[in-house]
């Protein structure tokens, strides 16, 4: 018990290096960011430390004026428009069935492949 007190007394005690954390995913390849929660501080700060890419979408689920619901089938449509494939489109790719087993590099990849090449419903 003691050493669970410890630790997070030092993770509340700690700073929180979310510019680094934004930075590092997005040269690592993330182009969409979504927040899940009340509001949407997270996101608008997203969007200031990437205000100079134009490839990046900043997203959020939740925000207590719009509505839970309404704010989550707003980041659900975001995503769409972001060229994320819908649940059904992904399991009529038989790559990407295969992938979704274990391998979300191959997954990734077969994403970006796909992406303009998706059968409409």
């Amino acid at each position: 018990m003691e050493t669970i007190k410890r630790r997070l007394a030092d993770q509340m005690a700690s700073s929180v290096q979310f510019v680094k954390g934004v930075e590092t995913c997005y040269r690592e390849g993330a182009r969409i960011f979504v927040e899940v929660g009340p509001k949407r501080a997270l996101q608008a700060l997203a969007e200031s430390i990437l205000e100079d890419k134009t490839d990046v979408f900043c997203l959020s689920t939740n925000h207590p004026k719009r509505g839970g619901v309404r704010s989550f089938h707003d980041a659900m449509c975001g995503l769409y428009a972001a060229g994320i494939p819908r649940p059904e489109q992904l399991a009529r790719i038989p790559e990407l069935r295969a992938a979704a087993e274990g391998n979300k590099r191959a997954i990734r990849a077969t994403i970006q492949r796909q992406r303009m090449e998706l059968p409409s419903s």
